[in-house]
């Protein structure tokens, strides 16, 4: 769907019936591309469908091999002192010092870190709330920067059923 405000459009269109015809081109050309996403959309499920299919036993054997191996390292850390990790010609494994953060409950920490200095650990985003802006403006205030376009807007929509049926005869 498109939408110009009236003030920024001249048309070469000159009667209802090249507006009608000009509406039934754009609703083939819709359906057209509805059709042709609908197709590709298709081809790309049967090709991500294959590739899960084919992929279901090798990830399984991966998954298990990756905890077989990682059962090892945590069975014998002592093996993996220095050098922390084994080289092999295929890769390398063993250990890593690791640290991450696991918050129990950020809607109690936030306000412990507020009150007790900690301002620096939190985020602020500032953005604008446009609704209330649009009330300010519409009760009159004069905010720099902002202001209320009013006016028609032309629209267009094509029929959603036939963009339906277009769908639809991909599928076919």
């Amino acid at each position: 769907m498109t939408a110009d405000r009236l003030a920024d459009l001249r048309s070469t269109l000159t009667s209802m019936a090249d507006a009608d015809a000009a509406m039934q081109e754009i609703t083939k050309l819709e359906c057209q591309l509805a059709k042709a996403k609908a197709q590709a959309q298709a081809k790309i499920n049967t090709v991500k469908s294959h590739l899960t299919e084919s992929t279901r036993q090798p990830l399984a054997d991966l998954n298990a091999h990756r905890a077989e191996l990682t059962k090892f390292i945590v069975s014998h850390p002592d093996q993996f002192t220095k050098p922390r990790k084994r080289k092999t010609p295929w890769g390398s494994f063993g250990l890593r010092t690791v640290t991450s953060l696991h918050v129990d409950d950020e809607d109690r920490l936030i306000p412990w870190l507020r009150e007790n200095g900690f301002g620096s650990c939190l985020h602020v985003t500032t953005k604008l709330d446009k609704e209330a802006l649009t009330a300010e403006l519409n009760a009159g205030t004069d905010i720099p920067g902002a202001t209320l376009n009013r006016g028609d807007t032309a629209v267009c929509r094509p029929d959603n059923a036939l963009i339906k049926q277009a769908k639809a005869e991909a599928a076919q």
